[in-house]
């Protein structure tokens, strides 16, 4: 038997076992870091997708503002030299008040959804709790 670092004789049959203890620790960090790179992956990808999704958010809203009021504008210049362009103008605010609580009403429902973060980890997780879980065998 080979002496260790500190000078000291290990007991016959501890070689193997710490060898093996050395190894699990090895196995189990290796697997450990590959469950933090892919929550890491998981994590820029949420990130990138939730980036698109602000950035069309945006452009979508301003170009809807801006026809709403080039609308708008139409509307009241068609009806500006007639009688009715006080009940045209009073229209215009009920669709887009109408149009505005709709829209609420959907922002809250989309809120509501829950996202689809870390599912891939946690299925991975489960996996290996399956894995490792105790096997009973009937015979």
């Amino acid at each position: 038997m080979q002496p260790d670092m500190s000078g000291a004789v290990p007991a016959p049959g501890t070689e193997g076992f710490l060898a093996h203890i050395r190894q699990l620790g090895a196995s189990l960090l290796g697997h450990a870091a590959m469950r933090v790179e892919l929550l890491s992956i998981e994590v820029q990808e949420e990130k990138a997708r939730l980036a698109r999704l602000a950035m069309s958010a945006a452009l979508v809203s301003a170009l809807f503002i801006v026809s709403v009021v080039l609308v708008a504008i139409l509307v009241l210049a068609i009806y500006w030299d007639t009688p009715y362009r006080v009940s045209a103008a009073s229209w215009l605010v009920g669709i887009f008040g109408l149009g505005t609580v709709g829209g609420g009403f959907y922002l809250s429902a989309q809120l509501r959804l829950s996202s689809t973060l870390f599912a891939t980890s946690a299925g991975e997780l489960r996996r290996d709790a399956d894995a490792l879980a105790p096997r009973v065998i009937n015979l």
